[in-house]
């Protein structure tokens, strides 16, 4: 499944400029949500992972998340570019509607970066299928 935009969380913004995220050293996990998460994360004004709320659970997923891996943040061309690995998950998991990006900051918490949308409405992953979320071949973001 090729992942909606990704959105840069409000908060995330201001905590780029203040250093608190680090695209370019810091460890980075992906969440699955369910509808439920909507008002909350669409509002734009979490900072932190524990007040997204609706996250997903079963079959491979592990709650928090798992790492994104190959993380990147550099050049590319004029423009700063984060950019990662497509991200796979494998095993029976209900509801699912966004996934978020979120730097970690401790074994249960992270800070929010920015989310997709990967449907209209929330989908299920049954049995020993795979869900597969394939970054943008431009990447996550840029900065341009």
């Amino acid at each position: 499944m090729a992942a909606g935009a990704w959105k840069i969380n409000n908060n995330a913004k201001l905590k780029l400029g203040d250093t608190s995220i680090d695209l370019g050293g810091a460890s980075f996990n992906i969440t699955l949500h369910s509808v439920g998460a909507s008002d909350n994360l669409l509002s734009g004004v979490v900072s932190v992972f524990t007040s997204i709320g609706s996250e997903c659970t079963g079959g491979g997923y592990t709650a928090v998340g798992t790492a994104l891996a190959s993380p990147t943040w550099a050049l590319s061309g004029q423009n700063a570019k984060f950019d990662a690995a497509d991200w796979v998950v494998t095993g029976s998991i209900a509801s699912i509607k966004y996934a978020v990006i979120m730097q970690s900051v401790s074994a249960t918490s992270g800070l929010v970066l920015c989310y997709s949308t990967l449907s209209t409405s929330g989908f299920d992953v049954t049995g020993t299928n795979t869900l597969t979320i394939e970054m943008n071949s431009a990447g996550i973001f840029t900065l341009a």
